[in-house]
């Protein structure tokens, strides 16, 4: 979420088909999205190499606050 800028509601909304690692692109259906319009959103290099396709969701919210202050991004160092 951090490197393709999706918002933490919609993140947690994406499953696995809606992901194209080869073309290293997420696609948002107009219902997951603030505006209600469908987006395609870019995925860099590093969240490409970090996914493995599952089933079900992609990323998961739980917990999500503790992980992004204890990531390198995050507030707590």
């Amino acid at each position: 979420m951090y490197y393709c800028g999706v918002r933490v509601g919609e993140a947690v909304l994406i499953v696995w088909s809606q992901v194209d690692l080869k073309a290293a692109v997420i696609r948002l259906e107009p219902e997951q999205t603030k505006t209600d319009t469908a987006r395609t959103v870019p995925l860099p290099d590093v969240p490409v190499g970090m996914l493995e396709p599952k089933e079900g969701s992609v990323f998961d919210g739980t917990n999500l606050r503790k992980a992004w202050q204890a990531s390198p991004w995050g507030l707590e160092r």
